[in-house]
């Protein structure tokens, strides 16, 4: 069926000085205060009002909403505003997602924080927690800021000294005031929530219970090393924490999938290069910003027998906008690569600022500690990792390593330490509550990828398929197919993958509603073309056409909009070179494609993306609720 719709990881820190290179590096550069007032799009004094999380119908994100009561507006704002934040990760029930570094909030403490605009109009905390500078109200009433500052120490200052550096007072009169208030049309989030006291990683940690953990590197590779480079930096992060004495950690590389961005994919991490989803803020130039996050999702209480929850899925997403800095190489990349992945498994850092000045090489050195080192380690550990990961996977040897002192291996709760950051010793699991795969046979000369079938024979020989589905019919196997539903078997035609999500609600008025939220690569910036959305679930299908003509673009060109009584479309750029596309639409025929599978296809004139997506239903206060997540 036609329809035409024309009526229609805190983790690592680079410090820079003005003509100096850093003696250290990672996930974040560390900006001066003046630049981090330039570069925000709103500069406040401000309590913490209200927190709530909410998971994504189909699980596959928790985004937490922190609503600020600004006392003071040094950019952006006035006092008596509220300001609501959406961060990534949060807590829902049993489920967790936490990217380490994300500013940590509670209800009641005052903050300054400075504020960025997100591409749908929501405001996010900028550069993540070098953005929240935490305030203490002092006897006397005077307010006490502590910051991180350039070189990676603890700056204390009064606020009255913050605010003489700003030259404005107490507010400046010139402050840049944003259209309207600070976020006119952000969307509320939608999905099942909860209140929060606070908005940070708990207590207990987590870790991984069935092994060879499953690591997916990026399709796309990376914008200037390339893909062969983002596969090596990808795969000898995973080979780096394998096989460690007295470790039963096992991470295995199968190849490489369309980059989803942090997102909870259940039983595997993926990684992504050029922030596809644009959750990491962008960089000032070279100066200032986050190179790369990483965290993983958790669901459940403890295991039993051990101290530990388990990790479901873990995400590493290299920010976009580094690309032409020096230190953007693949030895550096790769220390990089290493360090989140460490994040993605259950480690926090081995130090960091919030623990105050340490002069101990065991943790300075350390791979994880706050800050990289950009000493051409690449994706090596140190005594410290090797330590860590012998205490959280503990293989039951005799004698483990210990190095002393023991790591940290469960992530502090605050930024503010309230307990000894060295774990007391706990039960050690000593088997996997969760079933564990079959050990791969030993390889074989003639079956690269030990699936079992011969490589001469095998439709796809580098990535394991086993059952050697070919959806298309081209001869690629559908594992490492560029578009698996389009025949392409040169894989040379205009033709990718998609990523994202779909929710179809059939409300009690039998009415059907669907959200379908895509993306893929490259960036379509000719946003005249027109327009097909197709799902379709076995013989049916309903395919949405929207002309080019009707599409109305910004003046950016870097989104376009299409608005008519029963739908809504909008294409917008993602990071530099990917397009996001958002339908939503009103259509009783959307009830012909619910089922346990659906395939999403979006094509452009000489462009198709298309993707498989598994779907579950259920009812959800009086509705019938369809979420699907592609495979």
């Amino acid at each position: 069926m036609r329809k035409n719709l024309g009526w229609l990881g805190f983790t690592l820190v680079v410090m820079l000085s003005i003509g100096a290179k850093p003696a250290a590096a990672t996930t974040w550069i560390i900006p001066d205060q003046d630049e981090l007032v330039a570069s925000a799009d709103a500069v406040v004094l401000a309590r913490v009002e209200n927190i709530r999380s909410v998971r994504a119908f189909d699980g596959s994100k928790i985004t937490t909403e922190v609503t600020l009561n600004v006392v003071e507006g040094y950019k952006g704002a006035v006092p008596g505003e509220r300001v609501v934040l959406q961060e990534v990760g949060g807590r829902v029930g049993i489920d967790t997602q936490w990217a380490f570094g994300s500013a940590e909030y509670q209800i009641g403490e005052t903050v300054v924080a400075y504020l960025e605009r997100t591409a749908d109009n929501g405001l996010r905390t900028k550069h993540m927690a070098i953005g929240k500078v935490d305030a203490e109200v002092l006897g006397d009433g005077r307010v006490m800021l502590t910051r991180v500052g350039r070189g990676g120490s603890r700056v204390r200052e009064l606020l009255s000294t913050f605010e003489r550096g700003l030259g404005v007072g107490r507010r400046s009169p010139g402050a840049v005031r944003l259209a309207g208030r600070l976020q006119p049309s952000a969307p509320r989030l939608e999905g099942i929530s909860q209140a929060q006291s606070q908005f940070r990683l708990m207590e207990p940690g987590s870790r991984w219970f069935y092994d060879p953990v499953a690591i997916w590197g990026d399709l796309n590779g990376e914008q200037v090393l390339g893909k062969a480079a983002a596969n090596r930096i990808v795969s000898s992060a995973g080979a780096a924490w394998s096989n460690q004495a007295g470790s039963s950690f096992r991470a295995d590389y199968k190849g490489e999938k369309n980059g989803p961005g942090f997102v909870c994919n259940p039983g595997y991490v993926t990684v992504s290069f050029g922030d596809p989803q644009n959750q990491v803020g962008n960089p000032s130039s070279c100066a200032a910003g986050a190179l790369a996050i990483g965290g993983f999702c958790a669901s459940g209480g403890l295991v039993g027998g051990t101290p530990f929850r388990e990790i479901t899925s873990g995400g590493i997403v290299f920010n976009d906008g580094w690309e032409n800095c020096w230190f953007w190489n693949e030895q550096n990349l790769k220390e990089i690569a290493t360090h989140e992945l460490g994040h993605a498994i259950g480690f926090a850092h081995s130090w960091d600022p919030n623990l105050g000045k340490t002069t101990d090489e065991f943790v300075i050195n350390a791979t994880m500690y706050w800050m990289a080192h950009f000493d051409n380690r690449g994706a090596g550990l140190k005594d410290y990792e090797r330590g860590a990961v012998a205490y959280l996977y503990e293989d039951g040897a005799a004698n483990p390593p210990s190095p002393t002192p023991t790591p940290v291996v469960t992530p502090t709760p605050s930024p503010r330490p309230t307990q000894t950051p060295h774990p007391t010793a706990s039960p050690r699991p000593t088997a996997s509550p969760s079933p564990r795969p079959t050990p791969s046979p030993a390889p074989n000369p003639d079956d690269f990828d030990s699936d079992g079938i011969h490589d001469a024979d095998d439709n796809c020989p580098t990535v394991p398929n086993e059952f050697q589905r070919d959806l298309d019919s081209d001869g690629i196997g559908d594992a490492c197919d560029s578009c698996s539903t389009v025949a392409n078997p040169d894989q040379q035609e205009a033709c990718t993958g998609l990523n994202g999500n779909a929710e179809i609600v059939i409300d009690r008025r039998k009415k059907v509603i669907a959200s379908i939220r895509v993306s893929f690569k490259p960036w379509i910036a000719d946003l005249g073309r027109d327009v097909d959305v197709e799902l379709v679930r076995g013989d049916d299908a309903v395919q949405f056409s929207i002309p080019g003509d009707e599409i109305d673009p910004s003046a950016s060109r870097t989104r376009g909009q299409f608005f008519s009584r029963d739908s809504q479309l909008t294409i917008r750029k993602l990071g530099k070179n990917s397009t996001q596309v958002i339908l939503k639409v009103e259509d009783e025929a959307l009830a012909d494609v619910i089922g346990n599978e659906m395939l999403v296809r979006v094509e452009f004139p000489g462009l198709t993306a298309s993707g498989q997506m598994a779907c579950t239903t259920k009812a959800v206060e009086r509705r019938r609720v369809t979420t699907c997540k592609m495979k």
